[in-house]
């Protein structure tokens, strides 16, 4: 399909919204009127830059269709992996969250080892000084004042 050139569609535009003369009344061949004289053909090379830059403009839209639809695919692809990206981070805050409850309750525990620790020695303490203390009174009661004679042998 062959274009028709703007010089020609112009001319025709032109001619077309024209108005057509009316019949001459007189004998006279008609004169060209002022629309006659003000037609002019635009310059050719104009129309070939415009055709030049309409082929550029095309060229330009078709490899931006590309790139855009690789795009998209990358886009896609993209998704995917922070998808998973996006499961992981939330599976360590969940993770996290259960290390931090974990790390509360270890020390809440050895605090109270420390405190059952410390009431454990304070109790031996105690039981030993009471049997010292048992022991002390039931030696001064039965023999601590008695005078001991040995003779030769040990006594029971």
């Amino acid at each position: 399909m062959k274009k028709a050139g703007i010089p020609l569609l112009l001319l025709s535009t032109l001619l077309l919204a024209s108005p057509l003369p009316a019949a001459p009344e007189s004998t006279q061949p008609p004169q060209p009127g002022p629309a006659a004289t003000e037609i002019q053909v635009p310059d050719p090379s104009l129309y070939q830059g415009a055709q030049k830059e309409l082929a550029n403009n095309r060229y330009e839209s078709a490899r931006l269709k590309k790139e855009l639809e690789s795009l998209k695919k990358e886009y896609e692809a993209w998704k995917v992996v922070n998808a998973k990206t996006m499961e992981l981070k939330a599976a360590a805050d969940r993770l996290t969250a259960q290390m931090e409850a974990a790390q509360t309750e270890l020390q809440q525990a050895r605090a109270e080892n420390e405190k059952l620790s410390s009431r454990k020695n304070i109790y031996w303490f105690f039981a030993g000084a009471a049997v010292l203390a048992v022991g002390w009174m039931l030696g001064y009661a039965y023999g601590g004042s008695k005078k001991r004679t040995h003779h030769g042998g040990y006594r029971f």
